[in-house]
């Protein structure tokens, strides 16, 4: 994907049959709890080639702690 593609999207644009949905739903529960969480799946690429990828998500916090965001970092681990 191209940065102006992909940037800002909801990350169900990479998903496919095969990704953890319940490891997603997990992580996804313990990040509004305020934890930073671990969890490969398998996603899709722009060209519908699926590939293996560690994910790790943490929240982000204003300066009151309020929970604003989440930031994601998606590492590739390899082809399926």
């Amino acid at each position: 994907y191209a940065e102006s593609e992909i940037i800002g999207k909801d990350s169900s644009v990479l998903q496919n049959p095969d990704t953890n949905h319940d490891g997603l739903r997990d992580a996804v529960g313990r990040l509004f709890e305020g934890e930073t969480v671990k969890v490969v799946t398998t996603n899709r690429k722009k060209d519908g080639s699926r590939f293996k990828c560690f994910l790790t998500m943490g929240p982000l916090h204003d300066e009151n702690g309020k929970l604003t965001h989440f930031v994601a970092i998606l590492k590739d681990i390899g082809k399926v």
